[in-house]
């Protein structure tokens, strides 16, 4: 009975790896790092599309397997945020998905994160920022964050070098409960991120950045599964053009360097974004 169990666990296991978000990609990190805050009434709202691609996965050693068909995603964060007042914004992130694994293709709405970010210390020396995984997307499908409902807080900050360059980067932490449907729990997640924009002209900044995140092993109604952890260490190099006061765009490309039980992720992406009130 108890080597049927373990073995029902790691069957278990698999599937919720492979129907839960394993890439290298996160909304949250990936739009709200920023440590400045907008002046008090300041609003704006912007939608992203990424296109991602893999041919192959690491395995839970970190090994390269090649997958049997490639995995393809379009994955369309729409963001909102508004500065409720001072030193104080406030967000919410509404994704829209697309997957294919080869074999299956689903669709729908993913998870929706919901915010604020508070500056500790003026020019974004330090700022904190809480933030609710509300589980709107179908973990069954592979639509929504690994897990049910979560909290994830974390500490930005960012710092001009001279009038071209500046660095930022930062460290969080993110917890999620179970999931009522799949019934999986991941485990704690810590992530910290890093980076430095160069300002080509005025109007033109382009960036590099490298991110790192980690989810411990999880629990599977209840009882933990190991060598289920999910960690991945993704490049980032983009660049932006303000089109006007009010409007900017841009285009970026990222690629996952390394990780466990995640597809080696290659992504590239295009934004736009307008201000609605200042």
């Amino acid at each position: 009975m108890k080597k049927a169990t373990v073995f029902t666990l790691g069957i278990l296991c698999a599937f919720v790896l492979f129907t839960s978000t394993a890439f290298a990609w996160d909304d949250l990190i990936a739009i709200t790092s920023g440590s400045k805050i907008g002046e008090p009434g300041n609003a704006w709202a912007g939608a992203l599309l990424r296109y991602s691609t893999a041919g192959d996965s690491y395995d839970k050693d970190g090994e390269s397997q090649e997958l049997a068909d490639d995995a393809t995603g379009l994955r369309i964060p729409i963001i909102g945020t508004y500065t409720f007042m001072e030193k104080l914004d406030t967000f919410a992130i509404l994704p829209i998905v697309s997957m294919d694994d080869g074999n299956e293709s689903e669709s729908g709405i993913g998870d929706i994160w919901l915010g604020a970010k508070y500056a500790v210390m003026e020019d974004g020396l330090l700022t904190i920022r809480g933030a609710l995984d509300i589980p709107t997307g179908d973990d069954e499908k592979g639509l929504g964050n690994a897990g049910g409902f979560g909290l994830d807080v974390a500490a930005l900050t960012g710092k001009e070098i001279n009038d071209q360059v500046n660095v930022g980067g930062g460290v969080g932490i993110r917890m999620n409960g179970e999931d009522s449907d799949t019934e999986w729990a991941p485990g704690m997640a810590f992530y910290v991120h890093g980076g430095v924009d160069y300002k080509v002209t005025e109007q033109i900044p382009v960036w590099v950045g490298l991110t790192y995140f980690n989810q411990g092993d999880g629990e599977f109604s209840g009882n933990e599964v190991s060598d289920s952890t999910v960690n991945w260490l993704d490049l980032n190099i983009g660049g932006a053009y303000n089109i006007s006061e009010d409007l900017f765009a841009g285009a970026g490309i990222d690629y996952t360097l390394t990780g466990t039980n995640t597809d080696a992720d290659l992504g590239i992406s295009v934004w736009a974004g307008y201000h609605i009130m200042k």
